[in-house]
């Protein structure tokens, strides 16, 4: 008997023994920092040609790169997936984590994904591979932490410290503008002061927010600007942007619009001064009587065309060759923006969706993402309340 209780002792240590091991590899997997990229195993996909209709819903928020990929963020990573137009969230075609650092932002320039992290890090991947190709860092401040919070939408759409210009990443840090090279990481020009505010661009011009009514402007190079700002404009906030506040066409506020020149000089516009109006392709378009909306040429002011429908409608976002309209019945409607003519209509509320609010809305390469709230939910309420059950973005194409 003593040596089966001696036996049995054994195998108790033993089973503590694989058990206590195993625990420690968990342990170590889990809150050890490490860094895991999990590169393409796939062909670079071919461009996606959309369809009108509604494709599906997926998780998250993305970008769309090169016309072939979707690219997200997550807290402790950033993903590709594709086609474009795939109707739900699928197996990444890369994935980076970097766990204990979390995601602030990512932008896109050509080929290249460009990723922001807590700690300053940036990291340069080529889209097609997911290959790092570079690594940078510019010193952030230590209270950023991840901003997207269900969908991502604000760390791919608004990142706080991050955007593009002229072929260029602008990266705002705790000490002052930092432009890279997307190619290769390399700095072309830093200026010193940090931005009060988010950072935004324009074609040619990096603007940063500085105390009151003040902004520090320079242009592609660094050259310094002095911008005066508009006599009792308090309230200017950007429009027309691409994602990141990138490309921004002007600023608008207080009931006054001014298009940013080619010199970073704010040229006034009153056509735009309504926030539910936009500008593509050189036409207005913007809300005109009992719902209707309407075109006209920026330049000379002429009514081009107007658009009635059954139920009011409005601007939901525009991109080049389309003007995509929402109705009061939740139908996506899709303009010429030259002529007014219908491109593309249909009803969003299929596949048993119900109706929400759109929050962040993103149109490119004649797809529509569409961030999906919960009508009357407060912005500072928990992410069950304000967003729309999961999977809480529609797909769309035009």
């Amino acid at each position: 008997m003593a040596v089966l209780r001696t036996h049995r002792g054994t195998r108790r240590a033993a089973l503590a023994l694989v058990l206590l091991v195993a625990l420690v590899v968990i342990l170590y997997r889990v809150f050890v920092p490490r860094e895991i990229l999990d590169r393409a195993d796939q062909s670079y996909p071919p461009r996606a040609v959309p369809v009108a209709g509604v494709y599906g819903a997926v998780l998250a928020a993305p970008i769309v790169v090169d016309g072939r990929l979707r690219v997200y963020a997550a807290a402790d990573r950033v993903w590709a997936d594709q086609p474009v137009g795939i109707k739900s969230s699928m197996t990444p075609y890369w994935v980076l984590r970097r766990w204990p650092h979390q995601v602030l932002g990512v932008v896109a320039v050509g080929r290249t994904v460009v990723s922001q992290w807590t700690g300053g890090d940036l990291v340069g991947q080529d889209a097609g591979t997911g290959r790092i190709t570079w690594r940078a860092n510019v010193p952030v401040g230590s209270a950023l932490g991840y901003p997207g919070r269900r969908t991502g939408a604000a760390a791919v759409y608004q990142p706080w410290n991050l955007s593009t210009m002229d072929g260029q990443v602008v990266v705002a840090g705790s000490t002052g503008i930092t432009v890279l090279d997307p190619a290769r990481g390399a700095v072309r020009w830093r200026a010193p002061g940090g931005c009060r505010g988010q950072i935004f661009t324009a074609a040619s011009t990096v603007f940063c927010p500085g105390d009151g009514f003040t902004i520090r402007a320079y242009t592609a190079t660094g050259t310094a600007l002095d911008l005066p700002w508009p006599d009792g404009a308090t309230r200017l906030a950007p429009f027309g942007c691409a994602p990141a506040r990138s490309d921004c066409q002007g600023l608008r506020g207080d009931g006054r619009a001014y298009l940013i020149g080619p010199g970073g000089e704010l040229v006034p516009q009153p056509a735009l001064a309504d926030p539910d109006s936009a500008l593509v392709d050189g036409v207005v378009a913007a809300p005109g009587p009992y719902g209707s909306v309407t075109g006209t040429g920026l330049t000379d002011g002429v009514r081009r065309w107007a658009w009635t429908g059954p139920v009011p409608a409005r601007v939901l976002a525009v991109q080049p060759g389309a003007v995509h309209l929402l109705t009061a019945d939740f139908d996506l409607v899709t303009l010429d923006p030259a002529t007014g003519a219908v491109r593309s209509g249909f009803w969003l509320l299929v596949l048993k969706n119900t109706r929400f609010t759109p929050g962040h809305v993103y149109a490119a390469d004649r797809f529509v993402f569409i961030e999906r709230l919960n009508p009357g939910e407060a912005a500072t309420g928990n992410d069950s309340a304000y967003y729309y059950p999961s999977p809480a973005v529609l797909v769309a194409g035009t």
